[in-house]
């Protein structure tokens, strides 16, 4: 049998993992190697986006959300990369015929930019040319809000 959660437990749960967090961000942070503080960076960015998804979960509904074809481009947030998976926010293009809105799972593919010469083998060059439009197309949202 599991033992009851208290308001207690938890605060004393709370301040245990917080100050743990920020010594390991004191400890990036004021390290020699700029690595470190990238590390300390994504850290910190990590543990503001999972509040605010957290948060969001609450009011989250999938009445809202909309329906995709295959070849629309998006904007998806990966959440953060482990090893060399993509992460963080890349446009994508959606491979499923017809998502229907109460479909839990979009099927992409990931787009970066990069150079002819930075595409790594398993990757497709596609040129500037998608970039371009998309960034030109983010541009006039931005000017209408």
């Amino acid at each position: 049998m599991s033992k009851e959660i208290t308001k207690e437990d938890v605060i004393i749960h709370k301040k245990q993992a917080i100050k743990k967090v920020n010594n390991l961000l004191e400890l990036y942070i004021n390290h020699s190697d700029p690595k470190y503080l990238k590390k300390a960076n994504l850290l910190s960015y990590w543990l503001e986006s999972f509040s605010d998804y957290i948060r969001e979960e609450t009011i989250f509904n999938p009445k809202e959300l909309l329906s995709y074809k295959r070849g629309d481009v998006i904007k998806v947030n990966f959440g953060f990369n482990v090893g060399s998976e993509h992460g963080g926010l890349h446009y994508a293009v959606v491979l499923d015929n017809n998502n229907l809105q109460s479909s839990p799972v979009v099927t992409v593919i990931p787009l970066s930019s990069g150079t002819p010469d930075t595409t790594h083998e398993r990757d497709v060059f596609l040129g500037r040319e998608l970039y371009t439009k998309l960034n030109a197309k983010k541009q006039i949202s931005i000017r209408k809000c």
